[in-house]
């Protein structure tokens, strides 16, 4: 994904600083770094307001993460350091401060840094209970996040109980308008992985509740955020994926079919965000393989699965290579070539119970420690 990015980063620049300015697609670490600092500048030398310069660090960022272009935890600080400064300085700048640390969560996701991705969460649920007095959505979905990065859906809906009151009264309280868009995109991302994760213990009754609760959200920021391409856009997307394990679990093609159909349609259309064309290109290459094995489409099958290869393989999600070993599997299989079917499946099971293991464990609860740590240098 990364050579796509680089000519929107020289966009970027150009639009920041008045001139275009050489990226390079070899080094992109650099070139998506060279923007950051060239929107600083911006902001420095006047040419954007301050808001306008807090937006643009967040979107590009967003963008950054999307396309797979990685820093450490340090890295990361070190380069949005000016970004947090001009925050902080303000004492009640409660949306960007969420945003700082929604990049810095965000980011170690990406990485596959669980610790560091929870202890980023936890910042936001302590700012979002100051301010609202109330869990924090975003908390939530980064704990179930981090669950089904290592599919333990038993957890993810054991959390998903836990909160039943708060979540089923999440319709009411956004039909009261208290609730901003984003809270609402957080709200339906919550009910989306917890939907998942009964729709994956096959509990398709109470998946088909909490698709329900998702619908009404969804209606809500139709009518009232339909001019919001971003939020609108996440709210389709979150719903087909919704829908889409709602269909596989029940082996309903012919909803598959319709979903595939739809996310094509949001795939193309020009008021999807870039930064979200990212993820449902890949969710798309995902999702055909699936539907192509249970149609017997073997050439579509491989066309797809050499598709989604391409699209992770920069990943460090264990998850995602599971998904790739397992696709890979069932077409070998289906192939009759039952030994290598077998050795690559092994391969995708070996790869995800090692990122089940307490070694995982030790190592995410130390990559929490050095965030905490490098923050507090910062």
């Amino acid at each position: 994904m990364q050579p796509k990015f680089i000519s929107k980063l020289a966009i970027i620049i150009a639009i920041i600083t008045g001139s275009p300015e050489k990226v390079s697609a070899q080094q992109p670490q650099d070139s998506a770094g060279k923007v950051i600092k060239a929107i600083t500048i911006g902001y420095q030398n006047g040419k954007i307001d301050e808001k306008s310069y807090l937006d643009s660090v967040f979107t590009t960022m967003r963008l950054i993460t999307a396309a797979d272009i990685g820093y450490s935890n340090k890295e990361l600080l070190n380069m949005l350091q000016d970004y947090r400064a001009i925050i902080w300085k303000t004492k009640n700048n409660f949306k960007y401060k969420r945003d700082y640390y929604g990049i810095l969560s965000n980011h170690a996701q990406s990485a596959a840094r669980y610790g560091e991705m929870v202890y980023y969460g936890e910042k936001i649920d302590q700012l979002e209970r100051e301010q609202n007095k109330k869990p924090s959505l975003t908390a939530l979905a980064i704990i179930l996040d981090y669950y089904l990065s290592h599919q333990s859906y038993e957890k993810m809906a054991g959390l998903y109980r836990e909160n039943i009151p708060y979540l089923q009264a999440l319709p009411d309280t956004a039909a009261t308008g208290t609730m901003k868009g984003g809270e609402l995109v957080q709200a339906i991302i919550v009910l989306e992985k917890s939907a998942r994760a009964l729709y994956e213990m096959k509990d398709t009754t109470e998946g088909d509740k909490i698709k329900v609760l998702q619908n009404k959200i969804i209606a809500i920021i139709k009518t009232k955020h339909s001019n919001n391409n971003n939020i609108r856009a996440n709210a389709d997307f979150l719903q087909l994926n919704t829908a889409y394990a709602g269909a596989i679990a029940k082996n309903d093609i012919h909803a598959l079919q319709l979903i595939l159909a739809n996310i094509d349609t949001l795939l193309v259309s020009t008021t999807t965000p870039e930064y979200l064309k990212y993820y449902i290109d890949q969710v798309v290459s995902e999702w055909k393989i699936n539907y192509f094995q249970k149609t017997k489409k073997n050439d579509s099958v491989s066309y797809y699965i050499n598709k989604y290869e391409a699209l992770i393989k920069d990943e460090a999600i264990p998850y995602n290579h599971y998904l790739l070993k397992r696709s890979q599997a069932e077409f070998l299989f289906n192939k009759m070539s039952y030994r290598e079917a077998y050795d690559t499946l092994k391969a995708g099971t070996d790869m995800l119970e090692t990122s089940r293991t307490e070694l995982v464990k030790d190592i995410a609860d130390m990559l929490y420690a050095r965030a905490k740590g490098g923050e507090q240098e910062i």
